[in-house]
């Protein structure tokens, strides 16, 4: 799962070779819902570019803001997306819980950037993307058994225009990653 992620200047910075960067970032977290940059392909960028999107599906009443890689190419609320809609989230880092409710923190080494793997489809208030998220690796699998799909930056557009590539890319492992463990809990309240 990934419920939370964060975006920080430095990140956005390294960042800035690609069109489109919203004009107002928002750094730090990010939360179901709210609306941050996203990089998708673009013709008439005629190559990746950022686009403001709002983060999860609204379906029946609720939000999905994940989809598991392994069946997002069969899944009638996904297929279509995966399909025509592939997108990349970019993050510094991101947060998950513990079956206690801990909060740990995860990012790569030397402040590189996580590719979280996504798809997005139109609704009535603009773009909305879900992150597609895979098996727990070393690094994650002590906390939670689902993680994001996370490429590095040379397979991005690969996975944003290759359908061939695309099972093989689901099915990629991602890198191990740092954690920390926040010492805050998750409140239920």
């Amino acid at each position: 799962m990934c419920c939370r992620y964060g975006a920080s200047a430095k990140m956005y910075e390294q960042l800035g070779k690609y069109p489109g960067m919203p004009k107002v970032l928002k750094t730090g977290d990010i939360h179901p819902s709210e609306a941050a940059p996203v990089l998708q392909m673009s013709p008439k960028e005629h190559g990746i570019c950022f686009r403001e999107m709002r983060w999860g599906f609204p379906v029946d009443g609720r939000l999905l803001i994940n989809a598991r890689a392994e069946s997002a190419l069969t899944k009638p609320t996904f297929a279509e997306n995966m399909a025509l809609r592939r997108c990349i989230i970019p993050a510094s880092f991101f947060y998950e819980w513990d079956a206690d409710k801990n909060k740990f923190t995860f990012d790569l080494p030397h402040d590189q950037i996580l590719f979280m793997a996504g798809c997005y489809r139109p609704e009535k208030d603009g773009s909305h993307f879900v992150i597609l998220t895979t098996a727990a690796n070393a690094s994650m699998e002590k906390v939670h058994d689902r993680m994001p799909l996370i490429f590095p930056e040379a397979k991005m557009e690969a996975y944003l225009t290759d359908d061939h590539a695309l099972p093989s890319l689901l099915a990629s492992a991602p890198p191990l990653l740092n954690s920390w463990q926040e010492y805050e809990q998750l409140s239920l309240f």
